[in-house]
């Protein structure tokens, strides 16, 4: 919450500080109720500071497989052109990141998909 504090009021130096920190140490945080703060936080000094490294290593997994299988169900209900193939991908992709993460939710989301596709 500090370096996006920092980055808030434009303390850009102490901002990048913290965030280099973060990220040097890999964005640890266990994934609790603090987790998605944190994560956000992060993005919002990483936008600011223009920060493209540590933007794209804080994907947030949970919010991008949770995406990919609402996403995947949406091209499956559709179903033209490639939209299957598409689906299959997103839904494996979704079903990969969500496993083992306590994300049951998607899980069962991903699965459904797949299950009702050709």
């Amino acid at each position: 919450m500090l370096a996006a504090a920092y980055a808030a009021t434009r303390d850009l130096e102490g901002s990048r500080q913290l965030l280099d920190a973060e990220l040097a140490a890999g964005f640890p945080i266990p994934e609790d109720s603090n987790w998605s703060t944190a994560h956000q936080c992060w993005a919002e000094s990483a936008v600011v500071l223009r920060h493209a490294e540590a933007a794209a290593k804080n994907s947030a997994p949970p919010y991008v497989s949770s995406t990919l299988a609402a996403w995947a169900e949406l091209l499956a209900e559709r179903g033209r052109a490639d939209d299957h193939s598409r689906a299959r991908a997103m839904a494996e992709g979704a079903l990969q990141t969500a496993s083992g993460r306590g994300h049951g939710n998607v899980e069962h989301d991903a699965i459904a998909v797949l299950e009702r596709l050709p």
